[in-house]
């Protein structure tokens, strides 16, 4: 049996971070691009990474950063993913492993997208959305792509709109390397980043039944 990764991301509180780690986590992602609703200060990055054990990656979300941002958050992470423009020189230029994202409509568009980034332990897949003024929104969306099985060199990594209620479709369709959520472990209306126990949980079960299945 394939055992599909799960990776809880935009989490902003320590009781957060543990309540992930106990449910199974394999990574933890903490969002340092300030336009974010979940970002984190360098301090309290700090301080959640220090409530992550050995074995969950820690893994710091940035978009379009300046390189003095990234360095000084690398004491706290164990993996870089830019979810911006990025080139492959600048993510490849820190001594740290990355994940690059790429904004798609359908998981088709992924291989001539990837093959751009080398260097790139994993790519992840989130969904291409923009805001009515045309402005791109960089993840955490809550939309979905349109999922197929697409062939990689690199591990993919699965986004966009995922919740407890689709991950299992997604995984049985894409065959993933890992599967990323945000917003769809949250509770509704949710503002700060606070994850619901609840969702987390009916998050993880999901997906390991999937992997029961395939």
């Amino acid at each position: 049996m394939v055992r599909t990764r799960i990776k809880f991301c935009g989490l902003t509180h320590s009781d957060d971070v543990s309540a992930a780690i106990g449910l199974g986590a394999d990574a933890i992602g903490f969002n340092c691009y300030k336009g974010s609703r979940r970002f984190v200060s360098i301090e309290t990055l700090s301080g959640l990474s220090a409530v992550v054990p050995a074995f969950v990656v820690r893994v710091g979300v940035f978009v379009n950063p300046d390189r003095n941002d990234v360095r000084s958050a690398l004491p706290y992470l164990d993996l870089l993913q830019f979810h911006g423009d990025e080139t492959a020189e600048f993510c490849g230029s820190f001594e740290c492993p990355y994940m690059k994202a790429v904004r798609v409509s359908s998981t088709l568009e992924v291989p001539s997208l990837a093959s751009d980034y080398p260097d790139a332990r994993a790519v992840l897949i989130d969904k291409h959305t923009t805001k009515r003024t045309g402005e791109v929104v960089f993840g955490g969306s809550g939309e979905t792509v349109t999922w197929h099985h697409v062939s990689s060199e690199v591990p993919l990594v699965l986004a966009g709109g995922l919740d407890p209620d689709n991950v299992a479709s997604a995984i049985c369709s894409v065959r993933p390397f890992a599967v990323d959520v945000a917003s769809g472990i949250e509770s509704a209306n949710e503002t700060s980043g606070r994850k619901s126990r609840q969702s987390m949980s009916a998050f993880v079960a999901a997906v390991r039944q999937a992997d029961t299945e395939n």
